[in-house]
């Protein structure tokens, strides 16, 4: 997917595959921006974050056991949707 760069408000918004990067956003401007993004994207932000602090080894750990706690919860929602309630 090519790179493509547009003006959103006083903002340049460049889209690289499925993110986007904006430039000259304030740390609250980007924290406002977090409920809009997807499930994969908030959770590529972490990722970045976690390894931008150098800590590549806690974020592997913190994968493990998020999905597992994601896998766990899917098995009580298909339990949830069987019941007669």
């Amino acid at each position: 997917m090519a790179n493509t760069t547009a003006r959103w408000g006083g903002l340049f918004l460049t889209t690289v595959g499925f993110a986007a990067i904006i430039k000259g956003m304030g740390l609250t401007e980007i924290i406002a921006l977090l409920p809009k993004l997807t499930h994969k994207e908030r959770r590529a932000v972490a990722r970045r974050i976690i390894e931008l602090e150098g800590e590549a080894q806690l974020l592997a750990d913190c994968d493990r056991r998020a999905d597992a706690n994601f896998k766990m919860l899917d098995v009580m929602e298909a339990e949830d949707d069987g019941s007669p309630c």
